[in-house]
């Protein structure tokens, strides 16, 4: 069974990343130039970021970090390379998991979600069970952009 479950972000933001995340994310704005508590680059190495411009195509990966969910699940060498690129390599993957993003860049408010949702590499698939942060952020010169913090609750990959 695949679902996203939108929940509060109060509820979510109780594992270590989405914590951390939603606490700079009150302290700054979501303005990636400030980081007040000192640890804006260990959340963005656990998460990614992507660029929202329409709501019919995929968000474009900004930063997936090396330590993030989908890192682990598509591979460093994805992870390198998908910077510019739109959408996840498992696009029923990409169909479920990213309406949530327009949402988030048109309201700009924090979006909270319990996830369950099962990810295809290629012959490896990954189910995995998480609470979703999704954080809108800035850049310096005020472009719009989504931070996506997860925590990983379950996870089992088989072939």
């Amino acid at each position: 069974m695949q679902m996203i479950v939108p929940k509060p972000v109060d509820t979510i933001a109780n594992g270590p990343l989405c914590d951390q995340a939603l606490l700079w994310y009150y302290a700054t704005g979501g303005r990636l130039d400030r980081d007040p508590y000192g640890n804006l680059l260990d959340i963005v190495q656990r998460s990614h970021i992507s660029i929202v411009e329409h709501s019919d195509r995929p968000p474009i990966f900004f930063h997936v970090g090396e330590h993030s969910s989908i890192a682990k699940i598509f591979g460093g060498n994805w992870a390198t390379s998908s910077i510019g690129s739109m959408g996840l390599p498992d696009a029923p993957a990409e169909r479920l998991c990213n309406p949530a993003y327009f949402t988030t860049v048109k309201e700009q408010v924090p979006q909270g979600h319990t996830c369950y949702a099962e990810f295809n590499n290629h012959s490896t698939f990954t189910e995995s069970h998480y609470n979703r942060l999704l954080l809108p952020c800035t850049t310096l010169s005020g472009a719009p952009l989504v931070l996506c913090a997860s925590d990983v609750r379950h996870w089992h990959t088989y072939n």
